[in-house]
């Protein structure tokens, strides 16, 4: 699942794959590629083909709409692997993907918030600084888990210490009397 829409760029990596474009040895079956659903920004069924040739490689980008924005939109994606007849090229069949890693870039809401997050990369401490009071800030991992959060701040700046954290993209939503932003974090050790 993906929320967010503010002109983002959504990457999509399928992180479990097994013999890609190899035939298997018990019949002439072999990995064409995956087809990408999603969702509209309800986020609910219907699915919809957002690749109408399968895709061969293991990432795939698309623009998100700029209808909404970050909170109020919400984006699924299903994922299935396209296996054909070696022989006959004819589809034999179209198994969902079990695993998904879902990257959202992109997002450009620094210069409307006045929030300024330094240094990025970060590998010990990450600064988070208003112009107006910063009231919350959460960090999200690449599952959308959160995984440390600070509420009831009331202050315009906030050290993080991120020495702990693995190295990876990490999302920011930091609420304040300005309004809500998400940033994106690289923590690098």
């Amino acid at each position: 699942m993906v929320t967010g829409g503010s002109a983002g760029v959504a990457l999509l990596r399928a992180t479990a794959l097994v013999n890609a474009g190899k035939k298997s040895e018990s019949d002439s079956s072999v990995l064409v590629g995956y087809n990408i659903y999603r969702t509209d920004t309800s986020g609910y069924p219907p699915y919809y083909l957002k690749t109408p040739v399968p895709v061969t490689g293991t990432t795939w980008s698309e623009v998100l709409p700029n209808w909404w924005d970050w909170w109020t939109c919400t984006y699924r994606y299903y994922i299935t692997a396209v296996f054909e007849d070696a022989s006959t090229n004819t589809v034999l069949c179209e198994p969902s993907s079990d695993t998904l890693l879902v990257l959202v870039e992109g997002i450009s809401e620094l210069a409307a918030s006045g929030i300024e997050l330094f240094p990025n990369p970060a590998n010990q401490y990450v600064n988070v600084t208003g112009k107006r009071k910063i009231t919350s800030v959460e960090a999200l991992n690449y599952l959308s888990e959160i995984i440390w959060t600070c509420k009831e701040i009331d202050e315009n700046s906030l050290r993080i210490d991120v020495g702990s954290w693995s190295p990876g993209v990490y999302i920011l939503k930091v609420a304040g009397a300005a309004g809500a932003c998400s940033l994106k974090l690289v923590i690098q050790h």
